[in-house]
């Protein structure tokens, strides 16, 4: 009788075990709820430079896929000088260049905001390079970025 009761108990803990697996139980998988943030970059008080101006890895993908960068620029002083984005990534066919945020003349005060879809590789770094293209102008700006894995 223990050995009927014995193999009983190792058949539906077998079972059980191989429910739990085809039901993803225990087990990572890709099923996780997207959008994901992945990276944020805060730059405070900074002074714009002329190109190449100040560039940064805003994060690097662990995984090929389609990415959402959320980007916010606020100036704290304006003299005559553009700030211009430039968003680099690599895609599945090459290195790409997208405009962040179009070269906006910053009032002081005023803010300019953009969202890019970007597809791009895994383990090649999302750069933003932030400058103005005014040799004679200056401003002091504030930038915010948020990557989401989408």
């Amino acid at each position: 009788m223990k050995r009927y009761a014995a193999v009983s108990v190792i058949l539906v803990t077998t079972i059980c075990v191989l429910l739990a697996r085809s039901s993803g139980i225990g087990q990572e998988t890709d099923s996780v709820k997207l959008p994901i943030e992945i990276a944020h970059l805060q730059l405070v008080n900074q002074t714009v430079l002329p190109s190449p101006g100040y560039q940064v890895t805003v994060f690097t993908p662990t995984i090929n896929g389609l990415y959402r960068l959320s980007m916010y620029t606020a100036a704290q002083s304006s003299a005559n000088a553009r700030v211009c984005i430039f968003v680099y990534f690599t895609d599945s066919l090459k290195s790409e260049t997208a405009s962040g945020l179009n070269c906006s003349q910053p009032a002081t005060g005023n803010y300019a905001s953009n969202v890019l879809a970007i597809q791009t590789q895994a383990n090649i770094p999302v750069i933003v390079d932030i400058f103005t293209p005014d040799t004679n102008g200056t401003a002091t700006y504030d930038f915010f970025a948020t990557a989401e894995r989408l």
